[in-house]
């Protein structure tokens, strides 16, 4: 679960694997996503809320993007997004 500004996202866990994985291979190159991937690991091994800042929100929208994840990139966008 993750929560966008007070507004709560349902994450599944193979989407969350999938970004963190996709972030992870993205670390070398972006600080960004290295710190995405390192929230998203805790978030799959402690299974916890994950509160986002927006320039993490940014960076986990663009990498769902490029997973293809349209679903999850309109969820992140929210109501009317």
């Amino acid at each position: 679960m993750l929560d966008l500004a007070g507004r709560r996202v349902e994450l599944a866990r193979a989407e969350a694997v999938r970004l963190r994985d996709a972030a992870a291979a993205e670390a070398g190159s972006s600080s960004a996503a290295r710190d995405l991937s390192v929230l998203l690991d805790r978030v799959l091994a402690r299974g916890h809320l994950l509160a986002l800042r927006q320039g993490e929100v940014h960076t986990l929208t663009s990498i769902a993007a490029g997973l293809g994840l349209g679903e999850l990139v309109a969820r992140l966008a929210g109501p009317g997004g």
